[in-house]
């Protein structure tokens, strides 16, 4: 039997990574404006004739997380929504197999599929891919652009149009390089 290895550089070979840039959560408006904008939209030279609005991008992030726990629910019979906390993930979906956790970071808030400790791992590989894809469709159906890892310090953006496995491949050790 051949053995994986995560081309993101993940430790767990069976756990998916994908990165939500602050920029796209954050919502900011002029004063005494209530039109609310991005602050991904925002010319970052004009970023001081705006202010940050704290309730407006809680609203968004919360709505953006419901969806995506909504869709995973939706779309995967065993996948119920969450809303737990370990630690320092919030778990936002669950089976017997997957956990769909959350994470803040410097720079954007990690969004993880992690697999299930004491699960059938026969199976987990089986739907790894599945899971994964599943999770990549919820996520851009809320955001144009998500970041994943091509280095151990480094990410890249990706789109919808982009290889849906990018930056969470699974590489065979046997085969030939």
């Amino acid at each position: 039997m051949s053995q994986k290895l995560k081309t993101n550089l993940n430790v767990d070979n069976l756990s998916g990574l994908f990165y939500i840039d602050y920029k796209d959560i954050f919502i900011y408006n002029k004063p005494n404006d209530s039109n609310f904008i991005k602050q991904k939209d925002i010319n970052p030279d004009e970023l001081t004739n705006y202010e940050f609005n704290q309730d407006a991008s809680q609203a968004h992030y919360n709505n953006c997380i419901d969806k995506i726990s909504d869709y995973m629910a939706n779309n995967f019979d065993s996948m119920l929504k969450t809303d737990l906390r370990e630690k320092k993930k919030h778990i936002i979906a669950a089976n017997q197999l997957f956990q769909v956790t959350l994470e803040d970071n410097d720079w954007s808030v990690a969004v993880q599929l992690l697999p299930v400790k004491k699960a059938n791992k026969g199976l987990q590989k089986q739907m790894y891919y599945a899971f994964l894809h599943g999770l990549r469709n919820a996520l851009f159906e809320q955001f144009d652009t998500l970041y994943v890892r091509n280095g151990s310090w480094s990410q890249i953006a990706i789109t919808k149009n982009d290889d849906p496995n990018m930056g969470n491949e699974l590489i065979d050790m046997d085969a030939d390089i």
